[in-house]
This record gives C-alpha cells, structure tokens and sequence, in this order.
C-alpha cells in the first residue's frame, strides 16, 4: 500500500500470470495486522474448505546461511486468499483494500459494458 502526495492511500499490485502471490509477512503489512492474525484466518479459511490449497499456496525453498537448518520453506498465496482475509480481518488496511477492490470492480464492469454497448450498436 502507497500514498499519494494528497495523503490517499492507494494499493498497488504487480500481477505475475494474472494474479498476485504473497507471503504472511507481506499480507499482514498491506492488511495492517500481526502475522498471527493472517495465519490463524487462512487456517480457518482452508479448513472450511472454501478454496483447495494447491490451487491458491505456492511453496518455494530459501537458505538462511548462518541458521543450523539453512534451508527453508516458504508459502505464497494469491490473490483470492488475500481478498478473502481483506473480508474477514478488521483494520483500517483491509478497509482500505476493500474499498480500492470495490471500485476497481466497479470500473471494470463499466468500461466492459461500455465496450458491449460499443460491440453491438
């Protein structure tokens, strides 16, 4: 999440394959809330079993060279894990995503039906 010099926030992605993977640490800072909190939500989340886990976490490998195990896993989730812990985590980040995402939807859904409306008259 950014700011603009007018003091707006404002949430920017770069899409990679046409969605967004981040990690808990990532969530937690645009959501503003504790890494605990992002957890225990996917936990939940996954349990009820509203999305099926290979389809929205990517594991990749990492090395942490002074540790006694240097090497690690780590846990990606894209966009429809964020969006729906945006919806279940109250702070004033999650707010603020959900308003963006409300409005980003809005304008794609006008410039799509302006586009039809173009198509067929």
């Amino acid at each position: 999440m950014q700011y603009r010099e007018n003091g707006t926030p404002e949430v920017v992605f770069e899409p990679v394959n046409g969605t967004v993977w981040l990690t808990t640490n990532q969530i937690a800072q645009l959501l503003g809330c504790f890494t605990v909190k992002i957890t225990c939500n996917i936990k939940v989340i996954t349990k009820s079993e509203i999305f099926r886990e290979n389809e929205v976490c990517r594991y990749y490998k990492y090395t942490v060279p002074s540790a006694e195990y240097p090497e690690r896993q780590g846990v990606l989730y894209n966009l429809d894990v964020i969006i729906a812990l945006a919806y279940r985590i109250k702070s004033l980040n999650s707010k603020v995503f959900r308003n963006w995402l409300t409005k980003r939807i809005y304008r794609q859904e006008k410039h799509q039906k302006s586009f039809e409306d173009f198509i067929w008259n």
